[in-house]
């Protein structure tokens, strides 16, 4: 599949019914403002292809002085980023360590540090970005939108401050770490975008190698669902038993509950079939059996 394939495929199977629910869900009209760069890889098909969502492509050669999310919401995101994954570092190691096993359990965490470890952190990143930093991206294409930049950098200096207060912690060189934060504003070399598709077809080689070996899937059973959804309640009710202030416990007991509640509607629903399954056996078991003579 080449590029414009894939943005096509993203664009009809995943963007247009993702917002339409969206629109849906928080009661707005479905209309929908697209800005894509202007770049081959961006098919032109899509323009019109959806009433309810106008595609409009960025004029040649501006989308570093227009497209939003290179107006200071990526350089944002990556800062975050690299503080969250410097604090789960921090955390891996812990703090009675020494040099040695602090070296040695580091490399343990980067060796551990999975795919989907990374795509938690870019979600837990992601909600740090603030709505200032949102409207803030999108000033030179909308300037009447109120201008906060001077607290956006304030946020990006106090994440960079953290950054490199981590970086002391773990024994990273300043320069190193300086360098890295500087580098979020930049868009990437030729050389490392072909370092970028190397690794990246390394690793599908890797990924099908492994799944030609193990190819175990993981299952979700009902039992496994309500086990744990069993140690959640006693969780929230264990906080409710020690904890003095009704407020805070009860607030975290909620907290907990809604957090596993898509897990509770999949039991329910399990539990539903399973219940009209035994009863519609149950039913067939007590019809006369005809013999054929």
């Amino acid at each position: 599949m080449d590029d414009g394939s894939f943005v096509y495929k993203l664009f009809t199977d995943y963007l247009k019914p993702t917002v339409e629910a969206y629109c849906v869900e928080n009661k707005i009209p479905f209309k929908i403002l697209l800005t894509m760069d202007n770049a081959p890889r961006h098919p032109r098909a899509v323009v019109g292809m959806y009433k309810e969502i106008n595609v409009v492509f960025l004029p040649g050669n501006t989308s570093c002085l227009l497209q939003p999310m290179d107006q200071g919401a990526v350089s944002t995101f990556k800062s975050y980023y690299l503080r969250n994954t410097l604090r789960m570092a921090i955390n891996a190691i812990g703090k009675d360590t020494s040099e040695w096993d602090g070296k040695s359990k580091l490399k343990d965490f980067w060796k551990a540090y999975f795919i989907l470890d990374a795509i938690k952190n870019i979600r837990d990143s992601w909600k740090e970005i603030s709505t200032a930093t949102l409207k803030g991206a999108w000033k030179a294409l909308m300037p009447s939108l109120p201008d906060n930049w001077e607290g956006t950098q304030a946020s990006v200096n106090e994440v960079a401050e953290d950054v490199l207060n981590m970086a002391i912690e773990l024994e990273i060189e300043q320069e190193d770490v300086t360098e890295m934060l500087q580098s979020h504003d930049k868009p990437p070399t030729y050389e490392e975008l072909f370092l970028i598709d190397e690794q990246r077809r390394s690793f599908l080689e890797v990924e099908l190698t492994r799944h030609r070996v193990d190819a175990h899937q993981v299952e979700m059973t009902t039992k496994d669902l309500q086990r744990y959804i069993e140690l959640v309640d006693e969780a929230a009710a264990g906080f409710e038993r020690i904890d003095p202030n009704f407020e805070r416990s009860s607030t975290v007991s909620r907290m907990l509950s809604d957090s596993i509640s898509c897990y509770k509607e999949i039991h329910h629903e399990r539990k539903r079939r399973s219940v009209q399954q035994a009863s519609l056996l149950r039913y067939l078991s007590k019809q006369p059996r005809w013999s054929q003579s």
